[in-house]
């Protein structure tokens, strides 16, 4: 792209106030005001998915994003006043492509998407322009959103750059982020940066953005009340259920907790129960992270976790993670297969069959490194406990006939 020459003017009316101004500071009078930028903006050297126009309010972020994209330039949309942000998409699109794109700029929160956009939070309404951005915009072209993250909290503001970051490069789109705050340039890891302040355009290497140091606790049932409102089925917890926070320093941000496996053929099993991140911290991968930290305790303890989930992104995350086997594609039951579901103890194919939801079963599977490296007594002990094969009763047919299903070994 050639060397950007920019001019804008506009005239000044004059009234004695502009007269006065003019005055005490000594600002020569002039019929129009002018304002000019020349910047090297070499776009189509390279390939790129993701730019940052950086600068303090005032210094032409937006005059220069609007010479270089266009219409392309995202400020807002119109969003229905009494209807979910689900149907403010484009009739194209299918749920699963929106939920999807929801998800992947970390707006995963269920309940969220069925609210109209005037009641979300500044940061689910953040997320969910992006999101509709990267549906609703022809993907050969470069989407630019304007005020990023300007309007929200600072810390908000970097988990959610890195998450729509991670999602626009998976998609192979080209964003540019407009904005007056250079604190989420390791979050977003632009390829490219300009800064109309300093005339100034730089190429950059992409990076690892900043970790985050993640602890994990066993806590006590009441932290529950603080994510209850955010779990897509209810906010009821069981009495039996062995609670564990994520905290992000000294924050909590995320919430899991096992109880009991409901089926009388497998032993040494939990049942995970509950898998709650806050909206604000969604899109780190923090769930993955919490339930392999349970997973791996549970086992160390001589148990193995299993659980089911019918919330689309955690069945794909889950599904290509190494560390959790997720047997079958999710499948929507029906009434026959919730009796014959029933009839076994609960565990139909290794999948738990819904009349209602689609949904998929997980275990976790510990690596060989985690397994190695445990202590001779841990092993000797897991070692000792031990395992029953999942076998799977004779069911009643329909005229008498008897039909014996073949026995599948529980994967602990």
């Amino acid at each position: 792209m050639p060397k950007l020459d920019i001019v804008r003017s506009i005239p000044i009316v004059t009234s004695p106030r502009v007269k006065q101004i003019e005055g005490f500071f000594d600002i020569p009078a002039a019929e129009r005001s002018e304002v000019s930028w020349q910047i090297d903006a070499p776009l189509d050297e390279r390939e790129w998915n993701i730019g940052l126009i950086v600068g303090p309010s005032g210094c032409g972020k937006s005059t220069i994003a609007k010479e270089l994209f266009g219409e392309r330039v995202i400020e807002g949309f119109d969003w229905p006043h009494d209807a979910a942000i689900l149907d403010a998409f484009g009739e194209q699109h299918s749920v699963k492509k929106i939920t999807a794109v929801l998800h992947s700029v970390g707006l995963g929160t269920a309940p969220a998407w069925l609210r109209p956009y005037e009641v979300l939070s500044t940061g689910e309404k953040f997320r969910a322009t992006v999101a509709r951005a990267i549906l609703d915009i022809d993907g050969e072209e470069p989407i630019a959103i304007d005020e990023w993250t300007s309007v929200v909290d600072r810390q908000v503001a970097k988990v959610a750059s890195s998450a729509v970051a991670k999602a626009v490069r998976r998609s192979k789109r080209q964003l540019v982020a407009v904005c007056c705050h250079d604190d989420v340039i390791e979050w977003l890891q632009p390829d490219w940066i300009l800064q109309p302040h300093a005339q100034r355009f730089d190429w950059r290497c992409l990076q690892r953005r900043p970790e985050l140091p993640l602890s994990i606790y066993r806590v006590e049932r009441s932290l529950w009340r603080l994510f209850s409102d955010h779990h897509y089925i209810n906010a009821k917890l069981s009495p039996a259920a062995v609670c564990y926070g994520g905290f992000i320093d000294g924050k909590a941000v995320g919430f899991v907790a096992h109880g009991p496996f409901p089926h009388p053929n497998v032993r040494n099993a939990r049942w995970v129960h509950r898998v709650v991140i806050l909206p604000d911290w969604q899109g780190l991968g923090i769930a993955e992270k919490m339930l392999q930290f349970m997973g791996w305790e549970l086992y160390k303890s001589g148990k193995t976790m299993m659980g089911v989930t019918a919330h689309p992104a955690m069945i794909r995350i889950l599904n290509r993670s190494p560390r959790f086997y997720c047997p079958k594609l999710p499948k929507l039951g029906n009434n026959q297969s919730r009796k014959r579901y029933q009839n076994m103890g609960g565990l139909h194919g290794k999948q738990v069959v819904s009349q209602r939801r689609r949904t998929a079963a997980f275990w976790f599977v510990p690596s060989k490194e985690m397994v190695d490296a445990l202590p001779a007594d841990i092993k000797a002990r897991i070692d000792a406990i031990p395992k029953r094969p999942l076998k799977r009763p004779k069911i009643e047919r329909e005229g008498g006939k008897r039909h014996s299903r073949s026995s599948r070994v529980n994967p602990s």
